[in-house]
């Protein structure tokens, strides 16, 4: 693994905490559950890729733009999923 590979893993994680996130407010525990067994399967996966390259701080930027946009990201992203249970 390399830090190509921690930007994408920071981005999902991201993206998924933010659904998470959001998906706490709804009334729909089946929406929650599934957002959190995602959003930490894949927090897993990231910081077990952090520990495979043994946190060195060449990996932070790589951490911190995948990071950002997958939270920008997962923000529209959970939006478009929360207008489609509104929407029912």
């Amino acid at each position: 693994m390399n830090e190509v590979t921690l930007l994408g893993l920071a981005f999902l994680q991201n993206t998924t905490f933010s659904i998470m996130s959001r998906a706490r407010n709804r009334d729909n525990a089946i929406y929650h559950g599934f957002a959190a067994v995602l959003s930490n399967l894949v927090w897993f996966l990231t910081f077990r890729n952090l520990i495979t390259l043994e946190l060195h701080w060449s990996t932070l930027p790589f951490y911190i733009t995948g990071a950002t946009a997958g939270s920008l990201w997962g923000s529209k992203v959970s939006a478009v999923i929360e207008t489609k249970f509104t929407q029912q």
